[in-house]
């Protein structure tokens, strides 16, 4: 059985070539959030995590701002109803 990579927040913002300030930064704007937690309290993120930041550094890269991206993400995630909302984003 193949375990998912798991990654801290610091290899999480290695991965991506942010600084983790800039991850936390999307965790206040719930952006973004840590799969889980370890026993010693650290944040740890899964794959699907690495590829979320991915989506808001190249939708920030093509101009939306950061409401715009949250609106993208709840449609997304399921949250919100979606024809209309994409097409005004």
């Amino acid at each position: 059985m193949t375990r998912e990579p798991r990654y801290t927040i610091g290899q999480l913002a290695r991965a991506a070539g942010v600084p983790t300030s800039t991850v936390r930064f999307y965790e206040r704007r719930r952006l973004l959030r840590p799969d889980g937690r370890t026993e010693g309290n650290y944040r740890v993120y899964g794959p699907a995590s690495f590829e979320r930041l991915r989506f808001i550094r190249a939708a920030q890269a093509n101009g939306f701002a950061l409401e715009d991206i949250a609106a993208l993400l709840s449609l997304r995630d399921g949250t919100t109803a979606p024809c209309q909302e994409v097409q005004t984003l």
